[in-house]
Parts: structure tokens; C-alpha cells; sequence
């Protein structure tokens, strides 16, 4: 799960990581899997990309990526058997 923190450290975002590929002990690929817009599956499930994990500004938050002005903190996805997180990207059946 990434968190967006903006320069002043408020939340801002949350997505999910999916499709994880480890180059090395710094850098990762994966999926970026968006929500909280309006939009289709193409707007939601991003191309495979590869950062460069750091440690972020907030160390208490760990490691992550700089990103648009912003830092997007990992942190571990929640483990629930419950609805709606099994459902499946974006809490949508069909996705």
C-alpha cells in the first residue's frame, strides 16, 4: 500500500501495489493501482513502473518515493477477510 504525504506531511492519497518485482536491495517495479477518482480501468491500474526506494522525510513512515512534489510511502496491505478489500483492485468485482 502506498500513502501519499504532501510537503507538510498531511495524507493525501492512498493506493495499492501489485505485480512486485525486486532489482536489487533499492528498487522495485510494480503496478500502481489507483482509486478515489471517477474514471475507467485505464485511469485506475497504471503501466508497470520502477522506483528507487528511500527513506522518506517522515522516518517514522520508512521507506518510499519522491513523486510529483510529493513522497508516497510502502507500508504493508491490510491482511481482511472482509468486504469489501477481498473483492478484489478498486473494491470492484469486475476489475
Amino acid at each position: 500500500m502506498l500513502i501519499t504525504a504532501t510537503p507538510d506531511n498531511p495524507h493525501k492519497h492512498i493506493a495499492l501495489v501489485e505485480g512486485i518485482t525486486a532489482l536489487g536491495t533499492d528498487r522495485v517495479t510494480w503496478t500502481i493501482v489507483e482509486w478515489g477518482e471517477g474514471g475507467n480501468v485505464d485511469k485506475h491500474i497504471k503501466a508497470p513502473t520502477t522506483v528507487k526506494l528511500e527513506q522518506g522525510k517522515n522516518k517514522k513512515f520508512g521507506l518510499g518515493f519522491s513523486h510529483k512534489g510529493n513522497f508516497r510511502y510502502l507500508f504493508a496491505n491490510p491482511n481482511t477477510p472482509w468486504e469489501p478489500a477481498k473483492w478484489g483492485r478498486c473494491g470492484c468485482l469486475e476489475i
